[in-house]
C-alpha cells in the first residue's frame, strides 16, 4: 500500500479480532502518509502471511475482510447492537495523534483500499 514496516500482527478476541500494526517509513505521492506514521487494521478476516518486520512496498496484499459466513460477533469484534463484518482503520502520527476521520478516509480511498481483498 505505501512503503511500510509490519510493527506488530495480532488477535484480540472479543475487541479487535484480527489486527495489523504498520509503521509508515516514507511518505506517500499524495502527501497525505508521512514517515513514522502508524496504520491500524482491525477486524480483518487475515493479513495473508505478513510478518512482524516485514517490509511492504506499493501494490503489496494488505488484507482480506470477513464476510458473513467467516464472521463471528463476540469473537472478532465485541458483540454489540449493529455488529458484523468490516474493518476498522485508524492512522496515528509521530506524536501517536490520530488523524481526523476526514483524513483518514481520504487515505483509505485513495491510497490503501486499492490493495484490500474483499
Amino acid at each position: 500500500p505505501v512503503f511500510s514496516t509490519v510493527k506488530e500482527i495480532g488477535y484480540a478476541e472479543g475487541t479487535d479480532g484480527n489486527f495489523i500494526k504498520l509503521q509508515v517509513n516514507k511518505e506517500g505521492a499524495s502527501g497525505d502518509l508521512k514517515e513514522g506514521y502508524i496504520i491500524v487494521i482491525r477486524h480483518a478476516r487475515s493479513f495473508g502471511g505478513l510478518a512482524i518486520g516485514q517490509e511492504l512496498y506499493p501494490g503489496n496484499y494488505l488484507a482480506l475482510q470477513h464476510n458473513k459466513k467467516t464472521f463471528t460477533i463476540g469473537k472478532d469484534q465485541a458483540d454489540v447492537p449493529g455488529a458484523g463484518p468490516h474493518l476498522n482503520l485508524y492512522i496515528t502520527d509521530s506524536a501517536g495523534n490520530r488523524l481526523s476521520q476526514e483524513k483518514v478516509s481520504k487515505i483509505f480511498k485513495e491510497v490503501l483500499s486499492p490493495h484490500l481483498a474483499i
